[in-house]
């Protein structure tokens, strides 16, 4: 449930295991490149239920999986462009206890659903803009208990949620009733708690809902200090990294 702790370290193009947070067994996997066990700024990163890794690989324009960290049955799926099967510069991910994929696929201002790695059922939703089925540059996505999507919508300073790809109940939280500014990634726990990170005035809120009730902070008290965070990850309990 805490562990072992994933990073995507993108200054390094690799990805890194660690059994805590204090760093104990460090493992790495990646190097600079478009190949087999190479990444290019590889961005976000989540785990399916049999411990598969999937990772955002943001310059290759691909989203890869592997069994571990060893790399074992590397698989790839993507390419640069805006259609069915492309990504243009993919960053937070997500994986359901189906096995199926959600990409906040950046560049091309929509969110994508597949049903697995080899891109099976891809849907997209999104498109340049400020209103409904629109995002500009979504950065942040995460699945709530229900199976909802959220969306950390960058470029319009807001939190989208919606039933499922198809768009059903959007619904929005501005940055003025969801107390942040820019949002660049956002997460739910399992009492359906809203956590996002803001990366221009580095912080993390929490609020109750979509209404934003009840907000607390990280990273505004002293010794609690942040530099454009843009990752997280909430535990089922609630704990923050």
């Amino acid at each position: 449930q805490y562990e072992p702790v994933y990073v995507t370290d993108s200054g390094n193009n690799r990805i890194v295991q660690m059994a805590d947070i204090i760093g104990d067994s460090w493992q790495s996997l990646g190097q600079a490149g478009a190949g087999v066990k190479q990444f290019s700024q590889p961005w976000g990163l989540a785990a399916d239920a049999a411990g598969r890794i999937y990772v955002s690989d943001r310059g290759n324009c691909r989203i890869v999986r592997v069994d571990n960290m060893t790399g074992a049955n590397w698989t790839s799926f993507g390419s640069c462009g805006a259609g069915t099967g492309q990504f243009s510069s993919p960053e937070a991910i997500a994986v359901n206890g189906l096995g199926t994929i959600y990409v906040a696929d950046t560049g091309n201002n929509r969110i994508v659903q597949m049903s697995d790695i080899t891109g099976a059922g891809f849907a997209a939703l999104g498109g340049l803009g400020s209103g409904t089925g629109q995002f500009s540059s979504p950065s942040g996505l995460a699945l709530d208990p229900a199976g909802k999507i959220y969306v950390a919508d960058a470029g319009n300073l807001r939190i989208v949620r919606v039933d499922d790809i198809s768009g059903t109940n959007w619904t929005t939280m501005s940055a003025t009733t969801g107390h942040f500014y820019t949002p660049s990634a956002v997460l739910v726990d399992s009492a359906s708690r809203i956590y996002v990170s803001d990366s221009q005035y580095s912080f993390v809120v929490r609020s109750d809902d979509m209404t934003g009730a009840n907000p607390a902070y990280l990273g505004l008290s002293a010794g609690e200090l942040f530099l454009n965070p843009t990752g997280m990850y909430v535990d089922p309990d609630g704990a923050v990294y």
